[in-house]
């Protein structure tokens, strides 16, 4: 029961860290946007508009997965903390 436990925790983290890292990725792209704009290298047109609330819509998506990752991590914690004192 601990070995499964410990193997979902496991699996739980990498996707945890996969979905940080697109969170990070999505902030890089909006800065780099910004800075673009900023410069005049890129003109706001109707498709960045759509690109940058697709990306938004991103942002939140992977927010909400790593929380609930996250949760469901806890959870596991609590079990395998319970299975441990019994």
């Amino acid at each position: 029961m601990t070995e499964i436990l410990l193997k979902k925790i496991d699996i739980l983290r990498d996707e945890i860290k996969w979905w940080r890292n697109m969170f990070l990725i999505i902030i890089s792209t909006f800065i780099g946007g910004i800075i673009s704009i900023s410069q005049n290298k890129l003109i706001l047109n109707f498709v960045e508009i759509i690109i940058g609330i697709v990306l938004f819509m991103a942002l939140i998506f992977s927010m909400i997965k790593v929380k609930q990752a996250q949760t469901e991590q806890y959870k596991l914690f609590d079990k395998l903390r319970r299975n441990k004192w019994k």
